[in-house]
């Protein structure tokens, strides 16, 4: 070893080491933000909808839930809402809509057990939550109201028991009065409905805007809720 060299490691000996303490507070206070807020979240399903008849997590502790809210007499329906897509802000989404969470709603006689969700006729419309939800960290965007996503390139039937093949994004109808958006702090979340897209209706949506195919909605009391049997209203 040489004079520099024995110097140069007698310089790096004596540095003070390196205080990582106020790193590491700041990654937990970051890690207990995102936890209350998605308890937040929870609890603001619940507060409106009571408990779950179940509740779709995967191993991964990161991972975004699925609550099942089940029918009731006053909500004759399944409501599927996500929880933990709001965990992160979606980069480009203006104020206030940089976190979100998705709200789609089934017929009361769909097939939501666990061995029924094997087949894809019943997982697609979970599918297309959990697909959504990953989509803005995963591409770096933002989902919000009048966005229309295509299922594929080109477009493909979710299952080969429907036509549907897109989704439009609004706020949810069959949600309970003060649902849709929610102030936890200092962070808003948005609860956007996800209305599912014939392929002439994605056509409309993608050409003339998201806002002229929810007008169609609106006039034909198109919903977030999948009907199988619905006709396009183009």
């Amino acid at each position: 070893m040489g004079l520099f060299d024995r110097k140069r490691r007698k310089e790096q000996e004596d540095k003070e080491p390196l205080d990582t303490a106020p790193v590491v507070a700041e990654i937990i206070k970051g890690i207990d933000a995102h936890l209350d807020l998605i308890d937040a979240v929870e609890h603001h399903i619940k507060r409106h909808f009571g408990e779950p008849a179940g509740v779709l997590r995967s191993n991964h502790p990161d991972d975004i839930a699925m609550f099942v809210m089940p029918p009731t007499e006053d909500r004759p329906r399944f409501t599927i809402i996500t929880s933990g897509m709001s965990r992160m802000p979606m980069q480009g989404a203006p104020s206030n809509y940089t976190r979100a969470e998705l709200v789609i709603a089934l017929p009361p006689d769909w097939k939501l057990g666990q061995d029924d969700l094997g087949d894809e006729r019943n997982w697609w419309p979970l599918r297309l939550l959990q697909n959504l939800s990953h989509m803005p960290q995963a591409n770096g965007g933002w989902l919000g109201f009048g966005h229309t996503i295509p299922h594929g390139s080109p477009p493909q039937h979710y299952a080969d028991d429907t036509t549907f093949c897109g989704a439009l994004l609004f706020p949810p109808v069959w949600t309970p009065s003060g649902f849709n958006t929610l102030q936890a702090g200092d962070e808003t979340v948005q609860f956007i409905g996800v209305y599912t897209l014939h392929g002439d209706e994605l056509q409309f949506a993608q050409e003339e805007d998201g806002q002229a195919m929810f007008a169609r909605f609106a006039e034909h009391q198109v919903s977030e809720l999948v009907d199988l049997q619905r006709p396009s209203v183009v």
